[in-house]
C-alpha cells in the first residue's frame, strides 16, 4: 500500500512539474497578500486541458499545521482551493493566496494534504517535495475571472540562453530539470518583467471561470 501511494506521488509530481513553473519559495510576502471575499464560492472552469470546478473556502483550522509558521499567521487572508474534475471527483487541494505584484493580481498555489496521503508515514512524506506554482488572475466581475498558469519552459529557455539571473539548481529530483530556488524577491522581479508576455504562460492551463455558488 505504501509503495503504491509513493508511486502515485511521483506520477502526480511529474505531471505537475512538467506543466508549470514550480518554485521552492512563495511568490509573495505578507505585505503583498490581498483578500477578496468575492473569490469565496464554487467556480466552474473550462480550459484546453478539460473542464471542472474549483471550490474556494476559508482555510480550516485543521489544515493550519500544514503551513509554514510565517505563512500560517496570515492564513486568515488565504483560501483552501479544492479542484474537482468533470466527473465530480476531488482532484487536488491547494492553499491559495491572492497576491498583488505590480499592477496585476496573481494566485500562489501550494499543495494541501489529500486524504489518501494521511496513511503514509511521516518519514515518506518528508521526501514528498511540495512547491509553489503561480497563476495570473484577471477578474472580469464578481461572476467571472481568468487564471493563467506560469509556464516553466519559458523560464528554462531564458536560463539556457543566459538571458536571466535567477537562482536555480541544475537538475530536479523528479524530472531531471531545473529546480527554481530563487527567493521571493527574484520571483517577483521575474513576474514584473515577463508577466505581460503571453509566452510566459501555459495556454493548456488557462482557466475561464464562472461562478456557480455564492457563500
Amino acid at each position: 500500500m505504501k509503495k503504491s501511494l509513493l508511486v502515485l506521488f511521483g506520477f502526480l509530481l511529474l505531471i505537475i512539474f512538467n506543466s508549470c513553473l514550480s518554485t521552492l519559495y512563495p511568490f509573495f510576502t505578507e505585505k503583498d497578500v490581498v483578500f477578496n471575499s468575492a473569490i469565496i464560492g464554487e467556480w466552474r472552469y473550462t480550459a484546453r486541458s478539460g473542464k471542472g470546478s474549483i471550490l474556494f473556502e476559508a482555510i480550516p483550522n485543521a489544515k493550519l499545521s500544514e503551513l509554514a509558521p510565517g505563512i500560517r499567521k496570515i492564513a486568515g487572508k488565504g483560501y483552501l482551493a479544492t479542484w474537482i474534475d468533470s466527473a465530480g471527483s476531488v482532484d487536488s487541494k491547494y492553499f491559495v493566496f491572492l497576491v498583488r505584484i505590480g499592477n496585476s493580481l496573481y494566485m500562489d498555489h501550494y499543495p494541501a494534504e489529500m486524504d489518501y496521503e494521511k496513511p503514509v508515514e511521516d518519514i515518506f512524506k518528508q521526501h514528498h517535495l511540495k512547491k509553489h506554482s503561480c497563476y495570473r488572475i484577471d477578474i472580469r466581475n464578481n461572476d467571472g475571472f481568468e487564471m493563467k498558469l506560469l509556464e516553466r519552459s519559458f523560464l528554462d529557455d531564458l536560463i539556457a540562453k543566459n538571458q536571466i539571473r535567477i537562482h536555480y539548481e541544475e537538475k530536479g529530483v523528479y524530472d531531471n530539470k531545473t529546480i527554481i530556488t530563487a527567493p521571493t524577491e527574484e520571483l517577483q522581479a521575474y513576474v514584473l518583467k515577463y508577466g505581460d508576455n503571453p509566452k510566459a504562460y501555459n495556454t493548456d492551463y488557462s482557466y475561464n471561470c464562472t461562478r456557480v455558488i455564492n457563500y
